[in-house]
């Protein structure tokens, strides 16, 4: 008898085979694993978005301004147009008039900058309406304007497929 050293042809076919199947499933592992992280890293980018959006309008509708003859806070269901004081890159406090929209999908700011802001996106329906005044009976307006008296609230429900967010803001000092 002769004693064998190495490996016959099959033996290693055996083994090639082997190998070959746990790179494709370590590779179809790894993709798994990576589309998992792009999708939560988006998930959570427009999360943040709509979050960072939230405390924006909330900050300036807290800050809005009325009472002199060009301040007018003039409300519909898709448009909301006020001044409000921001605080510029220095910390000065300028006024600025700021305009929500529901424009088709998206919720737009615009009045920061030269481009609109992109609040939130993918949105159906939405439809803004305002409190004039704090008390149990009184009814949500669908419109409102007065260059003397801020509402005490707006609230924002915005429709995206299912779900429907209601999102309700204070404004700032009444006049």
């Amino acid at each position: 008898m002769h004693s064998r050293s190495g490996f016959t042809l099959v033996e290693m076919v055996v083994t090639l085979a082997v190998g070959a199947v746990l790179v494709l499933l370590t590779q179809r592992m790894y993709a798994g694993i990576t589309d998992a992280a792009v999708r939560a890293a988006q998930a959570r980018s427009a999360t943040d978005r709509r979050a960072n959006g939230r405390h924006l309008v909330s900050l300036l509708l807290a800050s809005a301004s009325i009472g002199s003859t060009r301040d007018l806070f003039d409300g519909t269901t898709t448009k909301l147009e006020f001044d409000t004081w921001w605080i510029e890159e220095h910390g000065w406090r300028v006024r600025r008039r700021c305009a929500l929209q529901l424009d088709g999908s998206r919720l737009l700011l615009r009045g920061l900058d030269s481009v609109p802001l992109v609040l939130g996106d993918s949105i159906e329906a939405g439809m803004m309406e305002y409190l004039p005044e704090r008390g149990e009976a009184v009814p949500w307006l669908r419109a409102f304007q007065s260059q003397l008296l801020l509402p005490v609230a707006v609230r924002l429900r915005v429709r995206r497929g299912e779900r429907v967010d209601t999102l309700l803001f204070t404004t700032g000092e009444r006049g």
